[in-house]
C-alpha cells in the first residue's frame, strides 16, 4: 500500500484524545475491512458508498452510521469499537459530500 505523508490536523490542546479517535477510523476504512470490502484499488471517494451517497444524498450514509451504533451494544468490546468507528466513517462520508470535497 503505497502512503502519502500524514496530513497534518492541527488538534487544540485538550483534544488530542478526540483527534486519536478520528485516527483509528481513518485507519479502519484505508486498512481494516473497508480495505478489504470495498476500496477496488480507489481513493475513498472514488469508492462504492461515497458515489451511493452521491447519488442518494446524506441520509445513505447517515442511516448506515445509525445502523452500526444500534449494533454496536450488542457486541464484545472490539466489535463495539470496529462498529463505532464504520460510523464515523459514515458520518465523514456525509461531510465530504456536504461539503463538496470527493
Amino acid at each position: 500500500m503505497q502512503v502519502k505523508p500524514r496530513m497534518k490536523i492541527e488538534v487544540p490542546e485538550g483534544y488530542e484524545a478526540l483527534g486519536k479517535a478520528f485516527e483509528l477510523a481513518i485507519k479502519q476504512a484505508a486498512e481494516g475491512k473497508g480495505k478489504e470490502r470495498h476500496a477496488c484499488k480507489l481513493p475513498f471517494h472514488q469508492q462504492q458508498s461515497p458515489q451511493i451517497t452521491k447519488r442518494q444524498g446524506v441520509g445513505y450514509p447517515c442511516g448506515q452510521a445509525e445502523k452500526k451504533l444500534g449494533e454496536a451494544p450488542r457486541l464484545d468490546k472490539a466489535g463495539q469499537i470496529e462498529e463505532i468507528l464504520g460510523a464515523m466513517v459514515y458520518c465523514g462520508m456525509a461531510i465530504i459530500d456536504l461539503e463538496g470535497l470527493g
